[in-house]
């Protein structure tokens, strides 16, 4: 490898962890709207479909061809037939004043009657303009097109939508049923070693399809890999400073900063403290539970080694693998076996259907009658409204473009979720809030639910940092690009 391709390696690996970081931070998507205001919506840019038409070159090319027809209509000279032929007699029989300029005037059309050989005019005559009945055949053609074409391209964003759905759920149920039924204490380990497993599964097969859809080489970067090896926290921080800790634990999911939530706590012990009606309600401390929100790496270095010997479309298979295999050494039996190894293997089936899916879009024939008809559409309104003879027909085609190549922009965009338009998927939202999230109810350092007894305090909180920023230093000098 080159210098060269080596600095445009890591420029991409750079650009893409910035994006991932603004995707988390500060990105707002498409779904995130109120239907209550409209007004908002109706000039808003953000979510709409401004983005998406504002580069077309329909929206240009035919206005502006339309726009020169009307000119040159406006400099031919050609007054609007209907003050021509308006069927008002404008002859005036006598002058304002009483003089016989109007029998002038009479007297010169009788002289020079008009032939009935003089040329009709060009515009407006139905020899030159194209009739209307043609265009509404083509119109419905086209809007039938549109209409069908976007709506295979909704149900494919709502399949998207379903197996990504379907793997959040996945994970959920293996966490579940390796708290419920791995109860050897030698086995401890074993619950986060499965869930682990599929939940770095799960990321791998998000960052390989983000690649696809931006039109890349479906592979794992350095900073995927850097996600793997590092903590969460430290991972989305700059300058190897963790993030601050109320950012962290809001995008963790807790919706309060620990100051609100020591208030909060105040108000439930004022009203549940010293009601004899709430179960030990005197119980209810002044001081707020204590939080734990380690999301530890999820692979090891010697485990990346291993799986870097696969080809890249393997790599959630293999992670699938191991998962199943972690199952099987926990000893689950029964139906809670059977649970948790349809759980994995949804998760693999989700990594190539998301794949295939991918890879076969609407059929291109389809795509291309629909931007012939659309085009011939255009054109052919851009010349037929000048029979109308006005100078508003200019806004009424480009609304019509707008209209019509904003619905084909939509759905393409719906069609293919997973890259950087604000109607895609908030994937690394995702990451954090459904999957990594899932460290924080089964990993050892933080508190692992279990209901019938104490949960057993973890490490001292101190302790944790210190080894964690130890692991992140080294694995920032592994990985590497796939």
């Amino acid at each position: 490898m080159t210098a060269d391709e080596a600095e445009r390696i890591k420029a991409e690996a750079i650009e893409s962890k910035n994006y991932a970081m603004r995707d988390i931070n500060y990105r707002k998507f498409a779904h995130e709207y109120s239907t209550g205001n409209t007004l908002n919506i109706l000039f808003g840019w953000k979510g709409t479909f401004w983005p998406l038409v504002i580069m077309r070159w329909e929206v240009y090319i035919y206005p502006a061809i339309h726009i020169a027809l009307v000119v040159w209509m406006g400099l031919s000279g050609q007054d609007d037939p209907g003050e021509e032929g308006s069927g008002e007699d404008d002859t005036v029989v006598g002058g304002a004043d009483g003089s016989g300029d109007g029998l002038v005037s009479m007297l010169m059309a009788a002289l020079n009657p008009p032939s009935d050989d003089a040329p009709p005019p060009f515009w407006g005559s139905s020899k030159y303009m194209v009739p209307w009945s043609v265009l509404s055949l083509l119109t419905p053609l086209m809007i039938f097109f549109l209409v069908f074409f976007l709506s295979q391209c909704y149900n494919r964003f709502n399949s998207f939508f379903a197996t990504s759905m379907a793997i959040e759920g996945s994970l959920q149920n293996l966490t579940m049923l390796m708290l419920a039924h791995v109860t050897d204490p030698a086995k401890q380990k074993l619950k986060w070693d499965a869930v682990r497993y599929l939940t770095a599964a799960a990321m791998v097969i998000y960052s390989r399809v983000s690649k696809i859809a931006m039109g890349k080489e479906a592979q794992m970067d350095i900073e995927n890999w850097g996600r793997l090896l590092k903590r969460e926290r430290f991972w989305q921080a700059e300058g190897g400073e963790e993030l601050p800790l109320d950012t962290w634990e809001r995008m963790m999911g807790w919706p309060r900063t620990r100051e609100d939530e020591q208030n909060y706590q105040n108000m439930m012990r004022a009203a549940f403290g010293n009601d004899p009606h709430v179960p030990n309600g005197a119980d209810i401390p002044t001081e707020i539970p204590e939080r734990r929100s380690i999301c530890p790496p999820l692979l090891e270095t010697n485990e990346v080694t291993r799986l870097r010997r696969y080809p890249g479309g393997m790599l959630s298979l293999v992670l699938c693998t191991w998962s199943m295999q972690v199952v099987v050494a926990a000893d689950l039996k029964g139906p809670a076996l059977g649970a948790a190894q349809a759980a994995v293997l949804q998760v693999k089936s989700a990594a190539y259907s998301l794949r295939n899916q991918l890879g076969m879009p609407v059929p291109m024939p389809y795509f291309h009658s629909l931007a012939m008809l659309q085009n011939i559409n255009f054109a052919l309104y851009s010349y037929a409204l000048c029979s109308l003879q006005s100078y508003l027909t200019p806004v009424v085609l480009i609304v019509f473009i707008l209209i019509t190549v904003g619905m084909r922009e939509v759905a393409v965009a719906l069609s293919n979720p997973y890259g950087h338009d604000d109607v895609d998927f908030p994937v690394n939202k995702w990451v954090v809030a459904q999957l990594r999230s899932m460290a924080l109810i089964i990993h050892p350092d933080n508190f692992v639910v279990d209901w019938n007894t104490i949960p057993v305090a973890p490490k001292p909180l101190e302790a944790l940092m210190t080894d964690g920023k130890e692991n992140d230093e080294e694995a920032d000098d592994d990985g590497g690009d796939e």
